[in-house]
């Protein structure tokens, strides 16, 4: 930026100062976290002046600033997820490893088979038919006769309820 005039160095403040706060704004909307949305911001508008920044309109800066912002925020979310899948794998190989898993494959499953039988009818139906008949969340309501969120909500007790089992049948938190 060290070439540009003093003018055209205005005229790019002039136009952040004009969009930021609406584009701040959509990030929100969108679920953007507030750690993020700067970031964001900022990285929105630099893409916008690397691009030819004479577009014909306000509302075509607008809109294309809305486009990047968007692609921008699913990107950031997309590294986010790979960031957490490969916690979650770290997570569970260390769990493997201390509690030497591989050695005793059949302690694990046959306390989570015993652990299963322990659990109310209900919520083992809905346990199998989510984890062992791979149905989604909406599947298993439409076949229990359930809201989604009764799904969710028992899935996430008998969970809960499962890993409380296994810890205490395996003497050991997890």
């Amino acid at each position: 930026m060290d070439d540009m005039t003093n003018a055209m160095k205005t005229d790019i403040n002039k136009f952040v100062r004009k969009h930021q706060d609406s584009l701040r704004q959509y990030l929100r909307l969108l679920g953007c976290a507030d750690d993020i949305l700067d970031d964001l911001a900022q990285e929105t508008f630099l893409v916008f002046l690397r691009k030819d920044p004479s577009l014909p309109s306000d509302g075509a800066a607008a809109a294309f600033l809305r486009r990047t912002a968007i692609n921008l925020l699913r990107n950031s979310r997309r590294i986010d997820a790979r960031r957490m899948a490969i916690l979650r794998q770290d997570a569970a190989d260390r769990i493997w490893s201390r509690y030497q898993l591989d050695a005793r494959p059949s302690a694990y499953g046959d306390t989570l088979r015993a652990c299963l039988k322990e659990l109310p009818q209900s919520m083992n139906d809905t346990v199998n038919l989510h984890y062992r008949d791979g149905m989604s969340g909406p599947q298993v309501a439409a076949a229990k006769g359930l809201s989604e969120a009764d799904v969710w909500t028992t899935l996430s007790r008998a969970r809960r309820k499962l890993r409380n089992c296994i810890n205490r049948k395996l003497n050991h938190e997890l």
